[in-house]
């Protein structure tokens, strides 16, 4: 009678962190849909099997941040506006002529008379050189260029200390031995048929295999999230 009340005490707890574990995940869910659209349902999440895949090397992932980065796409963009806008400038102090041309309508005691209008004329600048609109320009370009500097620098600080965290997550996992649990249950299971260990021993055994299945499962959640934080700092997708 004590084996089948301590059993079914463990069973009661067990079932409570089953339902524990289920409302979590609810919430995780309603968290998730919350940020799609009304049309895109969430399904189950298949299991990942790369999660023990090597990043590119850093200096790689760098390359590809540069060019994936929406920040400094922009301050690209930047950049070459404030070099075309200074151009303009320095442009400026030089003679601009124009040409036109129309046609021209006249009435006289005759009737009315049509022709060609043809002129040329030419503009030159005596007092403004274009030199300060050039020079605020340039000023734009190196405040940009600085600004790009600051943030590739973070960007690299951030790919190197996301990649060595992977590095040791995956590590972590491939020391992981999760069919060890499965084993202990057994071994566990055959003693107590034959009467060499009491119901105490089993349960014990029970909770052991357990701690190990979920440390295995915290193990691929924490290595799954370190890819998705060196995806972020890359600003691309690197395990599809």
């Amino acid at each position: 009678r004590f084996d089948r009340l301590r059993a079914e005490q463990e069973l009661r707890e067990a079932r409570g962190l089953a339902t524990s574990a289920a409302v979590e995940l609810a919430e995780a869910r309603a968290g998730l849909v919350a940020m799609l659209p009304r049309d895109v349902s969430v399904g189950r999440v298949p299991a990942r099997t790369d999660l023990d895949e090597p990043p590119v090397l850093p200096d790689a992932l760098m390359t590809r941040a540069v060019a994936g980065r929406a920040e400094l796409r922009a301050l690209q963009r930047s950049a070459e506006r404030a070099d075309f806008e200074a151009e303009a400038a320095r442009r400026s102090r030089l003679p601009a002529p124009s040409v036109f041309g129309g046609l021209k309508r006249a009435d006289d005691g005759a009737g009315r008379v049509r022709g060609g209008v043809f002129g040329l004329s030419v503009s030159v600048p005596l007092f403004d050189s274009g030199s300060r609109e050039a020079a605020r320009w340039g000023a734009e370009r190196a405040r940009v260029e600085a600004e790009r500097a600051s943030i590739e620098h973070q960007i690299r600080v951030e790919i190197t200390r996301t990649s060595e965290a992977l590095a040791l997550r995956q590590s972590a996992l491939a020391d992981d031995a999760p069919a060890a649990a499965d084993e202990l249950i057994q071994i566990a299971e055959v003693a107590y048929r034959e009467g060499e260990m009491g119901v105490l021993e089993l349960l014990d055994a029970f909770r052991t295999a357990a701690r190990a299945r979920a440390r295995s499962l915290e193990l691929q959640r924490d290595a799954r999230l370190a890819q998705i934080a060196l995806e972020r700092a890359v600003g691309d997708v690197l395990w599809p």
